[in-house]
């Protein structure tokens, strides 16, 4: 009844998977001149999708972590989506419930870049509906009553968590352009909460809810619905998280593609202009097991991409020679 065509992130699925298997299937490096410090801020957008196995991974994250071992500790800072990991504003989790997401490209790269003493901001939020809604969507067809972070969070959970994000946002004190663009975010939020009816059954479990609200057949469009009704808020949370970094010569965001591309586009009408882009390769994949999250064309397949080779890494480790 409230599920419409909501243009889904390329890497939706990334959210729910464990993270073993993600790569890198694009990168973008953005720069600006920085009148006050006489030199060139640099933006790398590093774009993350996830696939539940691919031969990629292990040496992507090999080759990242060469990058972030090279890249100057003072003049650096790593944005990250990082479920596996306290976020920016002491979150993580959800009640009781932890979601383990390490072992890929984002989980646990927070802890990564602090190992390495660089500074990282994790701009995730969404802990309860990854940990709530995960195991659903690799089985849709389980009972829901049998799962027990179904049976044990609250539609109320993701509400708050959700509100917590527009209540930080609501603090920060950026430029008039960016403030009108958190404000117009915020208020494009209340329709989909309505829509969801999420208020009205606040005190629902997640069980509850998806019994009352989705059928079987329904219930996979309900779930990226649920995912995907405030995906724009991490795009301000990143675009923040720019702004704040003056001082750095550097930024590197990994985050999903869907993600990097707003950010991206938000920037070049900030004054960024890009200097560097990859050519992404993309290809039909007609085994549907393998085209969870992804769009299904009327042919009966997906359209996904081919990982980056791991040279990109190191050409990009010197954004001032691109």
């Amino acid at each position: 009844m409230f599920f419409g065509n909501r243009a889904l992130c390329v890497g939706i699925c990334g959210l729910f998977f464990s993270g073993s298997y993600a790569f890198i299937y694009e990168v973008k490096v953005l720069k600006k001149w920085d009148q006050a410090r006489n030199r060139y801020q640099y933006f790398i957008g590093c774009s993350d999708f996830h696939d539940k196995r691919h031969d990629a991974t292990s040496s992507q994250v090999a080759a990242i972590k060469g990058l972030l071992k090279a890249a100057p500790k003072d003049h650096t800072k790593i944005i990250v989506e990082d479920l596996s990991t306290e976020n920016n504003c002491g979150r993580k989790a959800c009640g009781r419930f932890f979601l383990n997401s390490r072992g890929g490209i984002l989980g646990g790269l927070t802890q990564t870049c602090k190992s390495y003493h660089l500074m990282v901001d994790n701009i995730e939020y969404r802990y309860c509906r990854v940990i709530a809604l995960g195991p659903l969507l690799h089985n849709l067809k389980a009972d829901v009553s049998t799962m027990p972070t179904l049976r044990n969070i609250h539609v109320r959970d993701i509400l708050e968590e959700t509100q917590a994000t527009v209540d930080e946002i609501k603090q920060y004190k950026d430029d008039k352009r960016l403030a009108a663009w958190y404000a117009q975010t915020i208020k494009e939020l209340e329709p989909h909460i309505q829509r969801l009816q999420m208020r009205k059954h606040s005190s629902d479990t997640i069980a509850q809810y998806v019994r009352s609200y989705a059928s079987q057949k329904t219930l996979l469009k309900m779930l990226k619905y649920l995912l995907t009704f405030d995906s724009t808020l991490l795009d301000v949370k990143m675009i923040h998280s720019v702004q704040s970094a003056a001082n750095k010569e550097r930024i590197i965001a990994f985050a999903g593609g869907t993600h990097i591309g707003h950010v991206v586009d938000m920037l070049k009408k900030m004054g960024y202009e890009e200097v560097y882009a990859t050519k992404s390769k993309y290809f039909r994949e007609h085994n549907l097991d393998k085209c969870l999250g992804s769009q299904i064309a009327d042919g009966g397949f997906c359209v996904r991409p081919h990982p980056i080779e791991n040279e990109v890494f190191k050409k990009i480790a010197n954004p001032g020679s691109l």
